[in-house]
């Protein structure tokens, strides 16, 4: 008889079932308690950890189940913690018993864990790794029994009386809302559409004040244009109401989205996608070759009832220059193109020599350019004149290629009447990692021949260093561009008697000698 108590009580101990829903426990019987089982978590993150804390345990002396010290604390009556947990009383327990509790051991795979550990019902917290700002984890239970292989709870699993996940992963994503690759690149005036896309995680009852908002700061060079419109589940709207705080900022450098505490703890399970759309205009052209505008969107929401976590995502975009500052460092300045002067006989003058990329010019200052877009760029137009030092300043240019016309040369040159061919060439990273970041870019120029003067083909490429892979933080460029005028024959006077009065005395002379000649045969007709 004695062995057939000790039996039953076993059975009835090994009734502790999986997750939420814990049937009766064992009734009194000769259990000792001393015997020891397992208990396994599985469907964890790989890098997360599980810890687990005892909430019932089996009392020898009066041969029944007990609370244990943080069980007698965990809001929940023994009575209920044996008859099945409901997910409310899981957040109950969630919010009350604070132990760390102690570490599950990972196994293989590393998203399964296990412990051995004596017979009774065990709190389990899934702890997401510092690096693991995806998911969210709500409580699980498990009981212990004394069947080979224990019992295990699937953190992938939802509690029995409801639509919660244990386990909600949480994508986002910032990108350019169009399938056209062209906003890689860009200049003033361009409208640049955006999308930020999410998943609200499926907030349990443990999650007493939970917090999803996503927050977006654009770069210098872009404002916001239009409304900000956010879809959530069958929801969109582009004004704040009941469920979400829409709140552009009042300088139009970006907004922030916040969805209400009522909304989030009212969804019951339900995990509803967000899509967060706005346009963003190019305002300002800069002075360095590169303007580079890093545009980050941030995600912040409760990833454990008493903890939040932000991750981050950023859309990469570019304006060029040409002799521009390299990237605003002090000192350093482009010179893919320079304009540059030689006598008639081609020799370099003396009034302003200067050095580029190890050759010998001299610099020609007040010659004036114009740039124009073609193609895709058609209807871009840009003027400018080399300075002091021949080079010539285009700002705020997209990638593409350029038509550039000399319109005047300084006084006392030729003008160079050649039609260049400009083009701004990109290369950005392909690395998953650093999407969009902008690795060199070229310039090049090509003009054919005219007349005595050879066809011209050169480029000056820049290779690019990036700071973290986010913001570029220097450049090194390979050459320049010379342009060059000739001193010529249209000089004009410098302060001698110059040719004209000798014309005009010429025609004079022809004129009069040919009156004289008329006159003479006239005269010889008289007589």
């Amino acid at each position: 008889m004695k062995k057939l108590k000790k039996t039953m009580a076993l059975a009835l101990a090994g009734a502790l079932v999986v997750a939420m829903a814990v049937p009766a426990m064992a009734a009194p019987g000769d259990f000792t308690g001393t015997a020891e089982t397992t208990i396994t978590a599985k469907d964890v993150v790989a890098g997360d950890s599980v810890n687990y804390i005892q909430l019932v345990e089996w009392d020898a002396t009066t041969s029944d189940w007990k609370l244990t010290t943080d069980g007698t604390s965990c809001g929940v009556s023994l009575a209920n913690l044996v008859d099945g947990i409901s997910e409310e009383e899981a957040g109950t327990i969630a919010t009350n018993v604070t132990a760390t509790g102690t570490a599950m051991t990972a196994g293989d795979p590393a998203t399964t864990f296990t412990a051995t550990v004596n017979p009774g019902l065990y709190y389990l917290k899934a702890i997401p790794a510092t690096g693991n700002k995806d998911t969210l984890y709500n409580p699980a239970f498990v009981s212990a029994d004394y069947y080979d292989g224990g019992n295990e709870i699937s953190f992938g699993s939802t509690y029995e009386d409801s639509t919660v996940v244990k386990k909600s992963t949480v994508p986002f994503d910032k990108e350019v809302n169009s399938t056209s690759d062209t906003f890689k690149d860009v200049k003033p005036g361009d409208t640049v559409p955006f999308k930020v896309t999410t998943t609200i995680p499926a907030f349990g009852s443990s999650f007493t004040n939970p917090k999803f908002s996503v927050t977006d700061v654009l770069s210098t060079g872009l404002e916001l244009e239009g409304n900000v419109s956010v879809q959530y589940g069958e929801n969109t709207v582009t004004a704040s109401n009941a469920d979400v705080t829409i709140t552009p900022n009042s300088d139009k450098s970006g907004y922030t989205v916040e969805f209400s505490k009522g909304y989030l703890t009212g969804l019951n399970g339900a995990t509803p996608n967000v899509e967060i759309t706005y346009s963003a205009k190019v305002t300002t052209a800069g002075e360095n070759n590169v303007t580079y505008m890093d545009n980050k969107a941030t995600l912040t929401f409760s990833n454990t009832p008493s903890t939040n976590v932000s991750k981050d995502d950023i859309t990469r975009h570019y304006t060029f220059a040409i002799d521009g500052s390299l990237l605003g460092q002090t000192g350093k300045e482009g010179s893919e193109l320079i304009k540059t002067g030689t006598d008639a006989n081609g020799n370099i003058l003396t009034e302003n020599k200067k050095t580029y990329h190890g050759t010998e010019v001299s610099a020609l200052n007040g010659a004036t350019f114009k740039l124009v877009g073609t193609g895709a760029l058609e209807g871009v137009e840009k003027t400018a004149q080399s300075d002091g030092n021949g080079r010539i300043n285009f700002d705020g240019l997209d990638a593409g290629t350029y038509k550039l016309t000399e319109e005047s040369a300084p006084a006392g040159f030729v003008k160079d009447t050649r039609e260049f061919t400009v083009t701004i060439t990109p290369t950005y990273s392909t690395d998953p990692a650093t999407p969009d970041l902008l690795v060199s870019y070229e310039i090049t120029i090509t003009a054919p021949a005219s007349g005595n003067t050879p066809a011209y083909n050169g480029g000056a490429t820049f290779n690019m260093t990036n700071d973290g892979g986010v913001t570029v933080t220097s450049s090194e460029e390979s050459a320049s561009n010379f342009i060059n005028n000739t001193q010529g024959a249209e000089l004009p006077s410098t302060g001698g008697m110059g040719t004209t009065i000798f014309y005009i005395i010429g025609i004079i002379l022809v004129v009069g000698a040919g009156v004289v000649l008329v006159s003479r045969r006239k005269m010889r007709a008289q007589q």
